[in-house]
């Protein structure tokens, strides 16, 4: 099946530049797939490989955080505070969601919330007054957790 692709553009991991393409925009999040394909050909080959193999195929559940923001309140460069939306000045609207220049300084946004079945919140404290009662908290929520 791997003659389906044809490796063009293929990172493979402890490939150089492997880090840099596959790097994602939340920088605190690391990303390791297992190959990169850059080529429209490549990726159409992969998917129907991943799918015989019945191998997981990923990149976002969610998409882009920016595609979920409704509309963005922006002081332009000529000191005007605009709403700006997919109505109110698309242009604008698209551009400073992405449009990798500086545009305005962003003070409020609407962003549309997600239907998510399971939400874990809430908060973990410790007096820190037992080092190895702080220890053991923290390894059992680390299990817990999954890490």
């Amino acid at each position: 099946m791997s003659s389906q692709i044809s490796g063009r553009m293929l990172w493979r991991p402890g490939d150089e530049g492997l880090e840099e393409t596959c790097s994602g925009w939340l920088l605190t999040v690391e990303h390791q797939p297992a190959v990169v394909a850059a080529d429209a050909d490549d990726v159409a080959g992969a998917v129907r490989f991943a799918a015989q193999a019945v191998l997981p195929i990923t990149g976002r559940t969610y998409g882009f955080a920016a595609d979920h923001v409704r509309s963005l309140d922006i002081v332009t460069a000529d000191g005007e505070l605009r709403t700006v939306s997919t109505t109110q000045e698309p242009d604008l609207f698209w551009a400073a969601r992405g449009g990798k220049s500086n545009f305005g300084v962003v003070v409020a946004a609407e962003i549309e919330l997600l239907r998510l079945r399971t939400v874990y919140g809430g908060e973990l404290y410790d007096p820190g007054e037992n080092p190895a009662h702080a220890a053991h908290v923290l390894s059992t929520f680390l299990g817990w957790a999954g890490q």
